[in-house]
């Protein structure tokens, strides 16, 4: 997915991938053209331009739709700041083939994330714990584990059969963002899928405008009001879904409020970023989402 990319990630990101697949899509976001489309028309890429910011979660869907109409198997979905090393896709392959020798429920296979912006911050899978999700297990990137069960993944190394797609786990278009992935998870794990994490495998990824730092045990992210705006109206959204154990969606609501008096020290426009958290938090007061 793309909105705004600097070409030199991009250049990086397609170049890492390039040989491990037969088809890349570049589901672009962007208001305007930034840039100019550089791949012949022969390669395996199709740039496909919606000229307006539709969201992650629809540029999800219409990547996995124009995979499914060249007859694709499986997907890997990608931001356009994710850095995957070039033996990494035939790796989530084969674990994923092995997992599934063993279990036919698989859902998607996934990396563990690095940020390598300034010092090294490692993001761990999570599986809930006691009280309902209320604490959860943070497993963190080991080159001694190949792959275990967790209940979350992110989008962007996200490896699964698109049969899952096509099977009606669509990724919710209402949701636009953030908790696209978690949602999607959590959903198919209702219906019965099993994800596993694979803390061998490691990919760098940028998670928001600068690197994040950890204060009193909490992750802190500088983002621009607009997603501040989608992270507090869908924080909001997420404590309405029953297929989230009531225990963490009580973490995450309580994670999310306890951030926010630091906004002022991590956002480069602090007073819209508080004016976007108040309407993130009416708007998604007031929203329904559909039925899973």
């Amino acid at each position: 997915m793309l909105y705004n990319p600097s070409i030199d990630s991009l250049d990086c990101l397609i170049n890492s991938i390039y040989y491990d697949v037969d088809k890349i899509y570049l589901v672009d976001n962007s208001l305007e053209p930034l840039y100019e489309f550089r791949y012949d028309a022969e390669s395996k890429i199709t740039h496909i331009r919606n000229k307006e910011n539709l969201g992650i979660a629809k540029a999800l869907n219409i990547g996995a739709s124009e995979a499914s109409t060249d007859n694709c198997n499986y997907i890997i979905t990608f931001d356009q700041d994710s850095n995957p090393g070039k033996s990494m896709i035939p790796t989530l392959f084969g674990f994923y083939q092995e997992i599934k020798s063993e279990n036919k429920s698989i859902g998607a296979v996934g990396p563990a994330l690095v940020d390598n912006r300034g010092d090294l911050l490692s993001f761990p899978f999570l599986k809930f714990g006691r009280f309902a999700g209320f604490y959860v297990d943070h497993i963190f990137p080991n080159v001694n584990i190949k792959y275990l069960n967790v209940d979350l993944l992110i989008t962007s190394g996200m490896f699964f059969d698109i049969k899952l797609w096509k099977d009606g786990f669509k990724f919710m278009d209402e949701l636009f963002v953030d908790y696209v992935d978690t949602e999607w998870c959590l959903r198919t794990s209702k219906a019965g899928y099993t994800h596993y994490g694979c803390p061998s495998v490691k990919m760098f990824h940028a998670v928001s405008d600068n690197p994040g730092i950890r204060i009193f045990g909490l992750l802190f992210l500088s983002y621009s009001p607009l997603r501040r705006f989608y992270y507090f109206r869908n924080t909001i959204l997420y404590f309405k879904i029953t297929y989230a154990p009531i225990g963490n969606r009580l973490r995450i609501l309580i994670g999310a409020l306890m951030r926010i008096p630091f906004i002022i020290f991590f956002d480069k426009d602090p007073i819209n970023s508080y004016s976007s958290v108040c309407r993130g938090i009416y708007h998604g007061i007031k929203m329904k989402l559909p039925r899973a």
